[in-house]
C-alpha cells in the first residue's frame, strides 16, 4: 500500500504567501533604507566642512608663507583701524597680491588659490596697532568664520 500523500503540500507557495513575502522583503528594505539615509548625508556633510577646514588652512598657510618672507616695510597695510580687501606683500623676487575675487574664491596674484567646492567671501585685512603692529586676517569659508590670522609686523 502506498502512503496517503497530502495534495496541499505538493502544489508549492499560493499568491497570497507570495504577496506577503513580498510585502514583509519591501517594509524590510524600507526601514533599512530610512535608517542608512541620515548616515549618508551625516557623511556628506562632515566631508563638506572637512573640505572647507583643509582649503581654509591652505590659504593660510600661503599668507604666513608670503608674510614670513617679506619684511614689515614691504607688506602693504590698510590705514590704522580701516579693512582693505586685498594684501600686498613685495618680496624680492615678486610681489604677492592676495584677494577675494567675489565668485567665492580667494586669489593670488590672479589665480585661485582654492577650489570650486567651498566658497569663500568677506577677505579682510586689519591694521592693528595698539602698541603691537599687527595685521589681522580674516574671511568666511562656506559661511563659516576664518581666522583671525595675526602677524606681528615687527619680527
Amino acid at each position: 500500500m502506498h502512503p496517503v500523500t497530502n495534495k496541499r503540500s505538493n502544489r508549492g507557495f499560493t499568491i497570497i504567501e507570495l504577496l506577503v513575502y513580498i510585502a514583509l522583503t519591501s517594509m524590510i528594505l524600507v526601514s533599512v533604507i530610512v535608517m542608512a539615509y541620515p548616515i549618508l548625508s551625516g557623511a556628506e556633510r562632515l566631508f563638506e566642512k572637512v573640505t572647507a577646514e583643509i582649503e581654509s588652512a591652505f590659504v593660510l598657510r600661503k599668507i604666513a608663507w608670503a608674510l614670513s618672507s617679506a619684511g614689515a616695510a614691504s607688506i602693504d597695510t590698510p590705514a590704522l583701524g580701516a579693512s582693505a580687501e586685498t594684501l600686498k606683500v613685495t618680496l624680492p623676487t615678486a610681489t604677492l597680491v592676495f584677494t577675494d575675487d567675489n565668485a567665492g574664491t580667494i586669489t593670488l596674484n590672479g589665480t585661485p588659490l582654492t577650489g570650486s567646492r567651498v566658497l569663500f567671501a568677506d577677505f579682510a585685512v586689519n591694521y592693528i596697532d595698539d602698541t603691537t603692529d599687527y595685521l589681522e586676517i580674516t574671511f568666511t569659508a562656506d559661511g563659516e568664520p576664518v581666522g583671525p590670522y595675526r602677524r606681528n609686523l615687527r619680527y
